[in-house]
């Protein structure tokens, strides 16, 4: 089992609140319509939660704020190097999944719970969870590191 945390953050919050509101979600690599709600689940330059309806002409997922990293994921927080290595031991293929949510699961992290997703070989499981003082402060720390690097670029 792989476990991936994704705690709770301004752009995880928005990710819930929009989806709930989407009319239409589509599946990854098709533009296959879905009734179910949820999200994608991707797995390149890092590993990071989107939004599984469309955007509008120009609009991207990153300019949005719909981009949610996983903790330990985020390639802003990392160099290059170690985070290749950390996402090649996740899985040495890049991927879109949909990930389908409840709508009680998308209301808990609309209103500042995290997700955690464990993986399975044959399946996936969902948990929304409070997020800890400890875990908040751990996420803080990575988006001030983020914050850091990016103005030093």
């Amino acid at each position: 089992m792989q476990t991936l945390n994704f705690y709770t953050n301004e752009n995880l919050r928005k990710l819930a609140r929009d989806t709930l509101q989407a009319k239409t979600l589509r599946k990854p690599y098709t533009d296959k319509i879905t009734k179910k709600l949820g999200v994608w689940l991707v797995k390149d330059d890092g590993i990071y939660l989107i939004n599984a309806f469309k955007l509008g002409k120009g609009q991207t997922p990153t300019s949005m704020n719909y981009t949610s990293y996983a903790n330990g994921y985020n390639p802003n927080c990392y160099d290059s190097d170690e985070l290749w290595n950390r996402t090649h031991d996740f899985s040495a293929d890049d991927f879109a999944e949909f990930i389908q949510l409840s709508k009680l699961q998308l209301i808990d992290l609309k209103f500042g719970r995290s997700l955690q997703i464990n993986i399975y070989e044959d399946f996936y499981e969902t948990i929304t969870l409070r997020p800890s003082l400890e875990r908040m402060q751990e996420n803080k720390k990575e988006f001030e590191l983020a914050e850091e690097r990016l103005q030093n670029d």
